[in-house]
């Protein structure tokens, strides 16, 4: 492991050595340097990683010259995960009153029955494919249908398609064939746009479009389109993927089922808990803006860092007993979703999301287990390092 990830650690590591490179690192080399990708540092201990994501204004965020790996095809700005204030505060409070808890409990029937509408299609089947019947369809469905609009079918499978291609299969596919797909997008978000400045309606786009931000300017359009775009990307995915890897320890964690089968109110913790120990993004980048020193070790201006959440989510200066799954700890800082002002926007949706999707799916199956000989299928793809499900074969007994 020391002779594979050290000073030549690449910048996408194989999803079946995620997990084994980030305890080495924490335990051997908290911030160490690769000279892979134009070079980038990695911090791995939970204090350092908050320390750089506080601090927007030794530590940015962005697109080009930021991101690790750097990206293949170029893609527009989108605020707010890779902009900073002022612009980074403006697009949040724009878009923040949509993604409230207060704001997304209007949503939960609509929620729940599009994830109880899936489940039904395969329940009595007694198996299915929890990662492409389930996991890659609802997350797409709400965030098209409730922050969107968008609910015609063909738009939202066109979406899927631009999703993946950009996502999964950004470091696989011929670059010239994937800046094609990014051009298909954004002409898609462009006629979007336009459709909302002619004619505005009560969603995150048109408040995006018409909203003035600073100097009684507004968004312009590319602003805008990524917005709706790293709405779109996140939206789409992440939850996507934090479901499959709760039916994952559902399946591994001993007597879980059961469990929240019987004390639904524990449903919360456990999905905090799955999240700290598999977390769907694993690390996120920064660019120092002037030369820093963090555990001993000097960060120069422009470099870039990136933050490795899921060796911080098991630091064991955080955590008592970080391996195991605790179902009930009290002191939960976990950095799934970041820390600071960048922090994930859309966490209150992917909470609420996937409480309903564990309460829903526990309602119609039981004895959930993988295939016989099979487990889940991983892939890790940008921006920076998403470790993905992209196919989880189980059975289970219906309980419909």
């Amino acid at each position: 492991m020391t002779d594979r990830y050290a000073e030549h650690m690449p910048p996408l590591v194989p999803p079946e050595d995620v997990h084994e490179m980030s305890r080495h690192m924490l335990a051997k080399c908290p911030i160490v340097h690769s000279d892979q990708d134009h070079g980038f540092w990695m911090v791995n201990r939970h204090e350092d990683l908050v320390r750089v994501m506080q601090d927007w204004r030794g530590f940015a965020s962005g697109n080009r010259g930021v991101r690790v790996p750097t990206m293949p095809v170029d893609q527009p700005p989108m605020p707010p995960i890779d902009s900073n204030p002022p612009l980074h505060r403006k697009v949040r409070e724009i878009m923040n009153p949509f993604l409230t808890p207060d704001a997304l409990a209007k949503f939960e029937d609509g929620f729940r029955s599009i994830i109880a509408g899936l489940i039904d299609e395969f329940a009595a089947d007694g198996h299915c494919d929890l990662a492409t019947q389930l996991a890659k369809q609802f997350p797409s469905q709400i965030t098209a249908q409730f922050f969107l609009c968008v609910t015609d079918q063909d738009e939202l499978d066109q979406l899927r398609v631009w999703v993946r291609r950009l996502s999964y299969d950004m470091l696989r596919d011929d670059p010239k064939v994937l800046a094609v797909v990014q051009n298909d997008w954004t002409e898609w978000c462009q006629r979007l746009v336009d459709k909302r400045r002619a004619e505005p309606i009560d969603d995150i786009v048109s408040a995006l479009v018409h909203t003035k931000v600073e100097d009684g300017r507004q968004l312009s359009d590319p602003e805008v389109i990524g917005a709706i775009q790293i709405l779109t990307l996140g939206g789409f995915s992440t939850t996507s993927d934090a479901t499959s890897n709760i039916v994952i320890r559902l399946i591994e964690e001993p007597g879980l089922e059961q469990i929240l089968r019987d004390r639904p109110d524990l449903i919360p913790n456990a999905i905090e808990e799955i999240m700290r120990l598999e977390p769907p993004v694993t690390a996120r980048p920064r660019r120092a803006t002037e030369d820093v020193e963090i555990g001993g070790h000097l960060i120069r201006k422009d470099e870039r860092v990136l933050c490795n959440y899921l060796a911080a989510n098991v630091d064991p200066a955080e955590w008592d007993r970080p391996e195991e799954f605790i179902i009930d700890r009290t002191r939960n800082r976990v950095m799934t979703f970041g820390a600071g002002p960048h922090r994930c926007i859309g966490s209150n949706q992917a909470r609420m999301s996937l409480r309903i999707m564990v309460e829903e799916l526990l309602r119609r199956v039981t004895n959930i287990k993988f295939a016989d000989g099979q487990r889940e299928t991983r892939i890790s793809f940008n921006p920076s390092a998403w470790r993905a499900v992209d196919s989880l074969p189980i059975t289970f007994i219906p309980l419909v």
